[in-house]
């Protein structure tokens, strides 16, 4: 039994003198361990080799490192192994950095291969396994858009945005990606054109979107789907529907020294300001596309802009400046008379006996009332008699009714006074009918025989019930007559 004893511990002795001594691989780590590839391709990954040594004067010669690797030697499949190094990483521990190298045939089917790397020294060897995967799928990995949202548009407006589809395509096989969209009631989606063919990486398209001119306002989400057999994917596209407003001019053909000012988007109501003073405005019982005119025809220099309105908020638009010129005057003539036509107008509701002038320029009536008088008096203050007077009427917009000896005076319409002494004054009266709430504007424009002399213009708007004003406000209109030299030769000029 002692000498069993002494046998084992001998034994046991020999072998941690072994082990202590020896060196000895601890593992081998492959990074990557595995790639995805097209056939014909080679893939290379690291191969960190662990050693443990007994002290650093132990450390594993490159020399003695035997590397292996063994391929499924199948559908044309291989490896190689190479390039490597050895570096003491601590005092009992030896790193050694190899590669492995893994390639396939161009005929090799898809599918995943198992390679094995082996590492050995003197005593000692250790394995790893590397996945090879050949495929010659192609899948799309995400769409975007471009814009992902509109601005701020109104009903019936069409927006685009641009589409495009990125794939997973590492073999650059020629793909075809169909595009389709999907939108919400009220909402209208088109891509175009429908598909698009790459052996890339990405592949565009457009995107249109509209909606119904009676659609709510609000965000809407118009979904996009580009597909290839085997795979697909999304994106959504946000039609914003909101107020907007702009306004753009450009100079009467109709009245000289005048401006439309053309008011445009989509709101409940609008108010157009000149030099922030309110000018005119319309309102309607929704939220609607806007598609309006006022005119500007006073001489004078002006910054206009436009304000739309929806439950409480209110968006602004551009910024116009206008320079509307006064009448011109020839000052080579030696004998000047001046001749001045002012506007006063009153305001009576049928059956009251109360009268009202305008507030600056607009002319309010109330739908309290059925009907209204609406009295111009046309006066010469100058120091000439007025011949051949000639007035033409003009109203943009239908709210309120004007009625001129019990006719609507349409869009165009003249009145002729054959005389207007100095001081003299000519009566025009209007029936007005309020209808219902609204604006519009009453351009005059008068001529002396034949010759443009100045422009006048009233807003009027119908309103719900409203306190009535007894200012009245005069609107001159000022024009020069020269005398040639010779008696009875008169030439008018503005």
């Amino acid at each position: 039994m002692k000498l069993l004893k002494i046998f084992i511990f001998g034994l046991m002795v020999i072998l941690i003198s072994k082990f202590a001594y020896s060196q000895y691989i601890t593992g081998v780590y492959l990074d990557p361990s595995s790639s995805l590839d097209c056939p014909g391709t080679i893939a290379v990954s690291y191969v960190y080799v662990y050693i443990w040594i007994p002290s650093p004067d132990k450390a594993i010669s490159p020399s003695d490192i035997i590397p292996s690797c063994s391929p499924p030697f199948a559908y044309g499949i291989g490896c190689a192994m190479g390039g490597w190094g050895c570096d003491v990483t601590s005092y009992n521990f030896e790193t050694c950095i190899l590669k492995l190298f893994a390639f396939s045939s161009s005929t090799t089917p898809p599918g995943s291969y198992q390679i094995t790397v082996t590492v050995s020294i003197p005593g000692s060897s250790a394995s790893a396994t590397y996945t090879y995967t050949v495929s010659t799928n192609v899948s799309i990995s995400s769409v975007q858009l471009n814009p992902s949202m509109s601005s701020s548009v109104c009903p019936g407006t069409q927006t685009l945005s641009t589409v495009t589809a990125y794939l997973n395509n590492p073999c650059g096989n020629l793909t075809t990606v169909t595009f389709s969209c999907s939108a919400p009631p009220g909402i209208t989606c088109s891509v175009s054109p429908s598909s698009c063919t790459t052996s890339g990486n990405s592949c565009s398209t457009t995107l249109y979107v509209s909606s119904s001119s009676t659609i709510p306002l609000g965000s809407y989400q118009v979904r996009v789907t580009a597909s290839i057999p085997g795979s697909s994917a999304s994106a959504t596209y946000t039609y914003n529907i909101g107020q907007q407003i702009s306004i753009s001019s450009q100079q009467s053909s109709n009245f000289q020294n005048s401006y439309n000012i053309y008011i445009t988007g989509c709101s409940q109501n609008y108010t157009l300001y000149v030099n922030n003073s309110p000018y005119c405005y319309d309102s309607y019982s929704q939220f609607q596309n806007i598609n309006a005119l006022c005119v500007v025809s006073y001489p004078g220099s002006y910054s206009v802009y436009a304000r739309g309105c929806y439950s409480g908020t209110c968006v602004n638009s551009n910024i116009i400046n206008l320079n509307v010129s006064p009448a011109c005057v020839n000052t080579s003539q030696t004998i000047i008379y001046y001749g001045i036509i002012q506007l006063q107008a009153k305001v009576q509701p049928i059956n009251i006996n109360t009268t009202y002038g305008p507030i600056g320029k607009n002319l309010e009536f109330s739908l309290d009332y059925p009907e209204y008088i609406l009295t111009l008096n046309i006066t010469n203050i100058g120091n000439i008699t007025l011949n051949n007077i000639t007035i033409n009427l003009q109203q943009l917009g239908n709210v309120p009714e004007i009625l001129y000896n019990g006719i609507p005076i349409g869009m165009s319409n003249n009145i002729n006074i054959d005389q207007l002494q100095p001081n003299q004054s000519y009566i025009l009266q209007f029936n007005i009918l309020p209808l219902y709430i609204g604006s519009s504007s009453l351009l005059l424009n008068f001529n002396v025989n034949g010759q443009n002399i100045g422009n006048a213009q009233y807003n009027l708007v119908v309103n719900g019930p409203s306190n009535k004003s007894s200012l009245i406000v005069s609107e001159n209109i000022n024009y020069i007559l020269i005398l040639a030299g010779i008696i009875g030769s008169i030439i008018f000029l503005i």
